[in-house]
């Protein structure tokens, strides 16, 4: 930390005039093809492993792009550290939370948690998508897209599973652009500030694990701000997960969160468990209450190609304190 400091001090002041001085630092220790990768819109992520290499995702597939000294590496996190406001020491050897330039996703570890200073990046795309966007995509059908529609215009929830990079958040996107349109207004707690919208009935709030403002706060602030349908970015503590489904008993439905599950009906499981692990007994009439519409998502390769689409849509459909699952086509 005392070099990056040193370096503060000792940096020519208007090198880049459109930058502060540590961005300036963070640009350079990034370096040109790093860089030039973030800039790239085919790219989805760009990783630092623990054995130095710079790679970046496009089209599903990691290509290796340079090797990053540790010294380097470890710059790079002193930078972000230091930007953030947050200290990344081995007392403290991870943090997620959104890249200085541009708000993207991060996520650093370092040792002892990592061989060496690692760092992710989930790139954000250039433009937001729309629902007849992912429909011209292929990954919903009209008759699925529709659905998703009309369940936020009429208050109902879309619960969005899926595994990691199978494509939420991009349908989470596209339900803002429709929540942009209704006349209530919507409060969506977005830690990594992933669901950007101009909308004047749409207010976001950034909480952050370990500050001051929990995703647990946010969502106690969203019960005060007159909030009529609210939304959890990525539920994935036992914490977030019984404080939402508490958010939405209280009228506030109309909107969506994400979760990892392997498929529909394991939306159910994975909240049963979010209530174990707060050591309550989940009560499955509640979770019929506000569970509407599953959206579970995929990612396979077809041949060279890395496909992303929606592998079930389905309304629930409550029976007393048990549920059937109706596929919408």
């Amino acid at each position: 930390m005392d070099a990056y400091r040193d370096a503060c001090k000792t940096q020519e002041p208007n090198a880049h005039p459109a930058f502060s001085l540590p961005e300036q630092m963070l640009r350079e220790s990034l370096g040109a093809a790093c860089s030039a990768a973030l800039a790239d819109s085919k790219v989805t992520d760009v990783d630092l492993n623990s054995r130095g290499e710079l790679q970046v995702k496009r089209n599903g597939r990691y290509t290796v792009i340079e090797t990053v000294d540790y010294n380097r590496a470890e710059r790079i996190v002193s930078v972000i550290s230091n930007l953030v406001g947050v200290p990344v020491t081995a007392e403290n050897p991870r943090w997620n939370g959104r890249f200085p330039l541009g708000g993207m996703r991060c996520s650093i570890t370092i040792p002892p948690a990592a061989a060496a200073p690692t760092l992710h990046l989930r790139t954000k795309p250039a433009t937001s998508p729309s629902l007849a966007g992912l429909v011209a995509s292929g990954m919903l059908t009209p008759g699925q897209a529709r659905h998703i529609e009309g369940e936020i215009c009429e208050r109902r929830n879309v619960i969005l599973a899926g595994l990691p990079g199978s494509g939420k958040t991009t349908v989470a996107r596209a339900l803002v652009a429709v929540m942009a349109q209704v006349p209530w207004r919507c409060i969506i707690v977005d830690p990594l500030d992933e669901y950007e919208s101009l909308a004047p009935n749409i207010e976001r709030l950034h909480p952050a694990k370990g500050s001051s403002f929990s995703p647990i706060d946010a969502l106690d602030q969203s019960l005060l701000i007159d909030p009529e349908a609210v939304s959890f970015a990525e539920v994935r503590t036992g914490e977030d997960g019984v404080q939402l489904v508490r958010t939405w008993l209280a009228g506030t439905t109309g909107g969506f969160c994400t979760v990892h599950t392997d498929d529909a009906a394991g939306v159910f499981v994975r909240f049963e468990d979010f209530y174990r692990e707060q050591q309550l007994v989940a009560v499955r009439r509640d979770l019929l209450r506000v569970i509407h519409t599953i959206v579970h998502l995929r990612a396979e390769w077809s041949g060279a190609t890395y496909i992303r689409r929606a592998g079930e849509v389905v309304r629930v459909v409550p029976h007393d304190e048990n549920f059937t699952l109706d596929p919408v086509l």
